[in-house]
């Protein structure tokens, strides 16, 4: 049985055609048609999650994971607004969502029906296609049918969230005697974006004389031996890539924050002619900075979904096969002989060692945790929650045997545990977690979702937003810090003892240790990192002054002057 609506007949016609089985759903009964339709054929793997906010990033995990669109569908009225942040990030990452918000007869705002209001194209500034679909007896169902054919070829593409918004007159529980069978399998689109003759770009390369590219985020499958392989050949070529690119090499430079902050007055030596950067948002607000004030020629993006000028110069888009792009630069071989590249290899190595000999020495903190966390993990599909985790992470060699993630497209913290949890639902891998504390309890209702999961959640809980206490402007404002931090008073093992999670806590580096060396994969559990009686914000100014560059010469200097003094 299914229910009697057009539109949703063909929205499940078209899902089975495309493949498209996971279905997200959120209790109400304006979407009641596609609820009995959803979980009476067994072609859908239904989930149930009840708050709106939550449903979208847990769809979100389920999607990057299976690398294939998932529907999301809720009621009318304020139910489709808490979709937004995630239909937001999934735009942003470029992961196809349906989101499918069932609506009122466009009568009912005016005659005050509840849960009602205007939803029409409620996501309209971050969605790659949009129709409003009325099912009435007026409707014109032929338009209804092409703009569902049309959210499917948008859908499949697989660069973002599509949004049909489907009004239904009642009655909404009628059903009728129809079959939607798995046949006649649409053809997907075709996608003619990779067809680009790089041919001028390939000319202009050979006029810069130093070439820095950055790798971010998204960045394509299959890519990584054609960046080590460009760095070798081309002296005048650097490659920095960040941990959510997923293309860590050891010969490649992982750590931005780490190789850029420390040079200081030097950075002005080591900004390039040339900055190409592929993938999506790059993570380091350094990089940004940097090269905004010490700005490039040329920038060239290859990002198939964005276009964004990251360094405020007029920025050239591509959307083609940067692979292709690659081989060519490759088989052009060392074009322009330069000390870029080795002068860059020179410094990140000198700023490695004393990044090693400073954490020999620093005390338990978020700093130390990291280190302890990022060697003894095993190998894992590793999810970074926002503001500081993420950028703690990166000041470590990204793992070769770990693939990273996280909600960087607009880079919120409330769906960070939600995203992991439908990650973990279909990953045969370990699932691991590290979010902030204040994260941790703004995502709570994550884990009132499905449990049959194996996941590990490490909490470091060092009282509030730690990112704003480093942070100048804040910092500086007794008064306004609290309000800035969001100090808390909840508790980690509480909320774990509300929703039946194992849990823990380590408070020594020893404690720490002791539970990565010894963890197993058990339902999900929840690890307390308490770090609140660190000074969190001196260790990590410390930490980045003991890496400059400008510290180091001056220490060289010292250590030339003392020999110079013991030979006189």
């Amino acid at each position: 049985m299914i229910s009697n609506k057009i539109a949703v007949q063909e929205i499940l016609r078209q899902s089975k055609a495309f493949g498209v089985s996971d279905v997200v759903l959120s209790p109400g009964s304006r979407n009641a048609p596609f609820v009995l339709s959803f979980t009476a054929d067994d072609f859908f793997k239904c989930h149930q999650v009840i708050d709106e906010r939550s449903a979208g990033f847990f769809a979100l995990g389920i999607a990057l994971k299976k690398k294939k669109p998932v529907i999301l569908s809720c009621t009318s009225g304020s139910a489709a607004l808490n979709y937004a942040p995630a239909v937001l990030e999934a735009y942003n990452q470029g992961v196809p969502l349906l989101v499918i918000t069932s609506d009122r007869p466009s009568y009912g705002y005016e005659i005050g029906e509840g849960q009602c209001f205007n939803q029409q194209f409620c996501y309209a500034n971050f969605i790659q296609y949009q129709a409003q679909l009325d099912e009435d007896e007026h409707a014109d169902k032929s338009a209804v049918f092409q703009a569902i054919e049309e959210s499917f070829n948008v859908l499949i593409k697989g660069n973002g969230p599509v949004h049909l918004n489907v009004a239904f007159e009642e009655p909404l529980y009628g059903l009728v005697d129809m079959n939607t069978p798995v046949s006649n399998i649409v053809e997907e689109p075709q996608d003619n974006t990779g067809i680009v003759d790089y041919t001028p770009w390939i000319n202009k390369w050979k006029t810069f004389s130093s070439k820095l590219t950055i790798v971010s985020q998204n960045a394509p499958e299959g890519i990584t031996d054609k960046l080590v392989k460009l760095q070798e050949i081309d002296s005048s070529v650097y490659v920095i890539q960040e941990n959510l690119s997923n293309t860590s090499h050891p010969k490649l430079n992982s750590c931005i924050d780490r190789t850029l902050k420390p040079l200081g007055s030097q950075l002005e030596a080591y900004a390039p002619e040339l900055i190409v950067t592929i993938g999506n948002n790059i993570v380091s607000k350094v990089v940004k900075h940097v090269f905004r004030d010490h700005q490039p020629k040329a920038h060239w993006s290859f990002n198939n979904h964005l276009e964004q000028n990251t360094f405020k110069v007029n920025a050239e888009h591509f959307t083609g096969d940067v692979s292709i792009f690659l081989d060519q630069l490759i088989s052009l071989g060392e074009n322009n002989p330069s000390h870029y590249r080795d002068s860059f290899e020179y410094v990140n190595k000198e700023i490695k060692q004393y990044h090693d000999f400073n954490l020999e020495k620093i005390p338990f903190s978020d700093l130390k945790a990291f280190e302890i966390i990022l060697n003894h993990l095993p190998s894992c599909d590793l999810h970074l929650g926002n503001s500081s985790v993420v950028r703690y992470a990166q000041l470590f060699d990204a793992r070769t045997d770990i693939s990273y993630y996280g909600n960087r497209g607009i880079s919120g913290i409330e769906g960070c545990s939600s995203t992991a949890v439908g990650f973990a639902l279909y990953n045969d891998e370990p699932t691991v977690l590290i979010t902030g504390d204040l994260s941790f309890f703004y995502d709570s209702n994550a884990f009132w979702n499905e449990s049959d999961i194996n996941l590990l959640v490490i909490v470091i809980n060092n009282g509030g937003g730690s990112i704003f206490k480093i942070i100048d402007g804040p910092k500086s404002n007794e008064k306004a810090l609290k309000y800035f931090v969001g100090s808390h008073i909840p508790s980690v093992k509480d909320l774990c003892k509300l929703h039946g999670i194992n849990y823990d806590i380590s408070t020594s580096e020893k404690q720490l240790t002791n539970y990565l060396t010894t963890f197993k994969n058990n339902g999900i559990s929840v690890l307390e990192v308490d770090t609140r009686n660190s000074e969190n914000e001196q260790i990590l100014s410390e930490y980045f002054k003991g890496l400059s560059v400008d510290h180091l010469i001056a220490d060289r200097r010292n250590e030339s002057t003392k020999t110079n003094m013991k030979s006189t």
